[in-house]
């Protein structure tokens, strides 16, 4: 053995020297390695790597790694003097000659570089050759059949032989090396084991019985003790739903990650996602060594900056529910098989927190539905109350003259579908009643109708009524206090008398309409409804609109469809029925023995105009019915009209003037086309022949 290079002038007692002091240094090293603690390991490997590139007069030694699952061969110790680093690993994909040969544990003798290297490993004889490097041997560092790494020594200066019996002795070296590595690699397992567990423990007892509201806070934590432990840029927690899309719902990113954006999960990793399926985890330790078939994966991960990533599925009955993700942007990062069972716990444990989380927060949603259904059930319980006070008898529409009939035929019409509806006439002709006939008619049945006079509150209390109000909201409000579009919602509401609707309440109202939003009284919260809404009015408000007095947006919105209620006086015919029952209903409320009405009476009511239309007449049969003692009706005085009513000519110029307008613009629709299934009378519901005539009372020509 020879240190300087076996020169055949070397004297047999100079290599005997040789051979015993490299005997003596391999027995030193062995003695210091035996018992040596853990954490001193690589400091006592730096110094014997010096001690022998010293005795072998070369001018490099360093030690490499091979770690399970690693593409690359990281230089982890070395001595080198005062020569320059050349680097801190080898790409094994670079030298496959080289890496090969160290990976399966062989001796790489090369005394004369780079004659010796063969002609198949272009990469390392270039690099040999650019490195300047004459001399090198490597030998390895195994333990039990384990290749851990291996040993290297090179000169620039000179080529030198490598006699076998050297080459054996650097080998025994490695078997001294690779005892202690092993003899680390065990401690450094099962303190990073317990540092584990540890984690674990923390993570699951902080995820433990916590409230829903502090589980965000409770994960984000555990992410960011997963990111200092492991040292990787980030970790994040994915949710999968049910139809395979993926959403990240927890993240935390050191310091140098802070920006990039966070991946969609499906879309971009199409081949890491048929492996998380299937229950497996993806480990990529290098973006670049991905197979062809992850061409998307890797295109993705590398437009993202990630170099290396581990993601952890979890399921729940067969199907993915939930993924921990770690990545880091640089490359090479392995993930031993043994991490995967530790981060599949931590992966378990942020997982049932994220679903914990979710069924306390749906059951919150519940209890909150049921207590606003309680509410609303009772806010309607009262209002129904109110409106069975409000209303007695029977509610069907009586008569059967042909200007009622019309009026039911458009109410059949209109009812089935969720229109608008405006109805037009004097006050008392029936216009809540043929609100309730639509709703009754409609799909929207099972739910309430909602009634609101909006001339019979004060004007700074109509916004309270319809839109509800906040606790507080203003000087009374005790309690908040659903409007009537929230207990409509789903319902009918029924805008009585509309044309008496404050001007600055129509602005919020026609949003209502609009986009079925609006805001308590006193509240920041926007509420959403789905109401069909009825309105009637007594008034012209086409001429409001032209004086300003109601908004012209809020008219078209109403007047989708119209419907003119005609006055009594225009369907006299129907009065005799209306007695009839008026006369029965008020006669079982006063226990009043009255069988029949007699001829004259009942020709004096037809005869009347009635400006005050059935509600009128209600009044009167009722005081009728009050002041007969026998059984025949008879009226408490004359019929004479009101100082205040209305007079029958004013009140069917009125009436004609509203049906007039109607079938006017349903001719314009048409084209004046009269006839046909476009035609204007298919449109109304009539005969052609019959709206000629009807023309013709109204004097509408074509102009």
């Amino acid at each position: 053995m020879s240190a300087a290079g076996g020169s055949a002038a070397a004297s047999e007692p100079s290599q005997t020297d040789e051979r015993v002091r490299f005997e003596r240094l391999i027995a030193d090293l062995s003695a210091r390695f035996v018992n040596l603690p853990a954490a001193d390991v690589g400091a006592h490997i730096v110094d014997a790597l010096r001690s022998i590139t010293e005795f072998l007069d070369m001018d490099r030694g360093f030690l490499i790694e091979v770690r399970e699952g690693s593409d690359e061969l990281p230089v982890t110790w070395r001595f080198i003097g005062d020569l320059p680093l050349l680097g801190h690993r080898f790409a094994v994909h670079q030298y496959p000659w080289y890496a090969g040969r160290i990976r399966a544990g062989q001796a790489i003798v090369l005394p004369r570089l780079p004659d010796d290297l063969p002609l198949d490993s272009h990469e390392a004889r270039q690099t040999f050759v650019e490195l300047n490097i004459k001399t090198s041997v490597t030998v390895p560092v195994k333990i039990g059949g384990v290749v851990l790494g291996a040993i290297c020594f090179c000169s620039h200066r000179a080529s030198r032989d490598w006699p076998d019996e050297l080459v054996q002795r650097l080998v025994v070296v490695g078997e001294i090396f690779a005892s202690a590595l092993e003899r680390k690699r065990l401690d450094e397992q099962l303190s990073q084991r317990l540092e584990f567990e540890a984690l674990l423990t923390e993570v699951s007892s902080s995820l433990t019985h916590v409230p829903a509201e502090r589980v965000d806070a409770a994960i984000e934590a555990g992410l960011s003790r997963l990111v200092t432990f492991l040292e990787v840029d980030r970790a994040s927690v994915y949710e999968f739903s049910p139809d395979g899309t993926a959403s990240p719902t927890h993240s935390f990113s050191s310091a140098t990650d802070h920006g990039r954006p966070e991946p969609a999960m499906v879309d971009a990793f199409p081949y890491g996602m048929q492996a998380l399926r299937r229950g497996e985890p993806v480990r990529v330790v290098r973006v670049d060594a991905l197979p062809a078939e992850a061409a998307a994966d890797r295109a993705a991960l590398e437009a993202m900056g990630i170099g290396a990533a581990l993601v952890i599925p979890v399921r729940a009955n067969e199907v993915l529910a939930c993924a921990l993700a770690l990545s880091m942007s640089r490359p090479g990062r392995e993930w031993p098989e043994a991490m995967i069972p530790r981060l599949r716990l931590i992966a378990e444990t942020f997982a049932n927190a994220v679903a914990r989380k979710r069924a306390d927060q749906q059951l919150a949603q519940a209890l909150t539905e049921v207590r606003q259904l309680k509410d609303r059930l009772a806010a309607e319980n009262v209002y129904l109350q109110e409106q069975i006070g409000r209303e007695s008898g029977s509610q069907d529409i009586i008569g059967a003259s042909d200007a009622l009939k019309y009026v039911l035929f458009r109410l059949e019409q209109v009812a089935a579908t969720g229109a608008t509806v405006l109805l037009l006439g004097e006050t008392g002709t029936g216009k809540s009643l043929a609100a309730r006939a639509i709703h009754a008619r409609s799909p929207r049945k099972e739910r309430p109708l909602i009634t609101i006079n909006c001339a019979a509150l004060p004007a700074n209390l109509v916004e309270s009524e319809l839109f509800g109000h906040e606790r507080g909201a203003f000087t009374g409000a005790l309690t908040r206090r659903p409007g009537r579009f929230e207990l409509a919602d789903g319902g009918t509401l029924f805008l009585d008398e509309i044309g008496d609707l404050p001007l600055e309440l129509q602005a919020k109202l026609l949003r209502v309409l609009q986009d079925g939003e609006f805001e308590r009284v006193g509240g920041s919260q926007t509420l959403r409804v789905n109401v069909r809404i009825i309105a009637s009015t007594n008034r012209e408000l086409r001429a409001d609109v032209q004086q300003g007095r109601f908004r012209q947006d809020l008219y078209y919105r109403l007047n989708v469809f119209p419907i003119s209620l005609p006055a009594l006086r225009q369907r006299s015919e129907d009065i005799p029925a209306l007695v009839r029952h008026l006369v029965t209903r008020f006669a079982r409320e006063m226990g009043r023995p009255i069988e029949t009405v007699p001829t004259r009476v009942m020709h004096a009511l037809q005869a009347y105009a009635w400006p005050g239309n059935i509600r009128e007449l209600e009044n009167v049969i009722e005081r009728a019915v009050i002041i007969s003692p026998g059984p025949a009706l008879q009226l408490a005085e004359p019929l004479e009209v009101a100082a205040d009513g209305v007079p029958a000519a004013e009140a069917d110029d009125r009436l004609n003037g509203v049906e007039k307008q109607h079938i006017l613009s349903v001719l314009e629709r048409t084209g004046w086309r009269i006839e046909g299934a476009k035609g204007a009378a298919s449109i109304l519901g009539l005969n052609a022949s019959t709206l000629r005539s009807r023309m013709q009372r109204l004097g509408i020509k074509r102009s």
